[in-house]
C-alpha cells in the first residue's frame, strides 16, 4: 500500500532541516538548530494533499543531526515522526512511520540534499537556507503520490523566535 503526502511532508520537513545546515566550502556553514514552522500559505503542494500544519525542531551538531516532528495531516490524524543519524550519504531510520522509511543526507555546495526510501516509493529533497538563516526551502521530486505517481512539491519552513 502507497503511503499518503503526510509521510512526505514529515519527510520533506526532515530534509528541510537537515538541509537548512547548508555547509559547503565555498559557503559558511549555517545551524539550523531550533524551532521551525511550515508555512503552509508560501508551500506548494501541487497536487498531493496539504497537511494541515506542521513543528519541528531540530538539533545539529557538524554532521551529526537529529529532529523531532509534529505535525496534522491533510485527513486530521497527528503525526509525530524522529530522526537521529548524520549527513554522510548513509541510511538512517526515521522513527514513527507505519512503514519503514530511511533518509540519507549529504551536503555540497551549501545545499543539502536528501534521499527518502519507504516501501517501493522514494523520493529526493534539495534544502537550501535563506541568507539571514530564517526560511527554509525544500523541493522535493519522487514518486510519491497517493498510487505510486510520480509528484513535485516544496516546502517552505520559517524560524520560530
Amino acid at each position: 500500500m502507497r503511503r499518503q503526502i503526510p509521510i512526505l511532508f514529515v519527510s520533506r520537513v526532515v530534509l528541510l532541516f537537515a538541509s537548512s545546515a547548508i555547509f559547503a566550502a565555498d559557503t559558511p556553514h549555517r545551524n539550523a538548530s531550533g524551532k521551525w514552522k511550515l508555512n503552509l500559505q508560501k508551500s506548494d503542494f501541487g497536487n498531493t494533499p496539504a497537511p494541515k500544519s506542521g513543528d519541528l525542531t531540530v538539533a545539529e551538531t557538524g554532521d551529526k543531526l537529529t529532529w523531532a516532528y509534529s505535525g496534522t495531516t491533510a485527513e486530521g490524524k497527528s503525526e509525530q515522526l524522529t530522526f537521529d543519524g548524520l549527513i554522510n550519504g548513509k541510511e538512517f531510520p526515521v522513527q514513527g512511520e507505519a512503514q519503514p522509511t530511511t533518509v540519507a543526507y549529504t551536503r555540497d555546495d551549501g545545499t543539502t540534499h536528501a534521499i527518502w526510501k519507504s516501501g517501493n516509493q522514494s523520493w529526493q529533497s534539495i534544502i537550501t537556507m535563506s541568507p539571514d538563516g530564517k526560511t527554509l526551502t525544500v523541493k522535493n521530486v519522487g514518486n510519491a503520490g497517493p498510487s505510486g505517481e510520480n509528484v513535485t512539491w516544496t516546502e517552505v519552513w520559517e524560524k520560530q523566535q
